[in-house]
C-alpha cells in the first residue's frame, strides 16, 4: 500500500513539475517537449497530448518486446492517464508568471519537482515502470544489450 501511495505522490509531483515548467515559457523539459509542441500547434490540452504520446510509447514498447511484454505493465495506461489528468488539472488552475524573476523562480521549482518526482515514482514506489522509463528499458533490451555486453567484454 505504501508503494502505491509513493507512486501516486511521484506522479503528482512529476505532473506539477512538468506543468510548472510549461508555465514559465522558458522552454520545456525533454519528457514533455513533443507532446507540448503538438498541443501548442494543434490547440489540444497538454495533458491530452501527453496521454496520446505515452500511449504511443507503450505500443512501441509492446512491439519492441514482442512476446516478452509483461501484461501487468499495461497498468502503465492507467498511470499515464493519471499523469496526464494531473497535468491537465494543474494547467487549468496555475497562472502563467508575468515577471522574469517569477518565471525563473517557478522554473527552478519545476526542475526540482521533476527531479524529485521521477525518483519517487520510479525508484521508491515503483509498482509499474513509468512510461518513459519503460520505453528506455525496452529500447535497451531490443537494441543495446548486445552492444553494451560487447563493450564491457572488450
Amino acid at each position: 500500500m505504501l508503494r502505491i501511495a509513493l507512486y501516486l505522490v511521484g506522479i503528482i509531483v512529476l505532473a506539477l513539475g512538468i506543468t510548472l515548467n510549461t508555465k514559465t515559457n522558458l522552454g520545456v523539459s525533454p519528457i514533455i517537449s513533443i507532446p507540448y509542441a503538438v498541443a501548442q500547434i494543434f490547440g489540444y490540452e497538454t495533458g491530452t497530448a501527453v496521454f496520446v504520446a505515452y500511449l504511443i510509447f507503450i505500443v512501441l514498447r509492446i512491439v519492441l518486446l514482442k512476446g516478452k511484454f509483461p501484461p501487468f505493465q499495461l497498468l502503465q495506461v492507467a498511470a499515464s492517464y493519471l499523469t496526464s489528468a494531473f497535468i491537465t488539472i494543474f494547467d487549468r488552475v496555475l497562472p502563467v508568471p508575468e515577471q522574469m524573476g517569477s518565471r525563473l523562480l517557478v522554473l527552478a521549482l519545476a526542475i526540482g519537482m521533476i527531479g524529485a518526482g521521477r525518483p519517487v515514482g520510479i525508484g521508491i514506489g515503483t509498482v509499474v515502470a513509468m512510461v518513459c522509463t519503460g520505453r528506455v528499458i525496452a529500447l535497451f533490451n531490443h537494441f543495446g544489450k548486445k552492444k553494451i555486453e560487447e563493450i564491457t567484454i572488450a
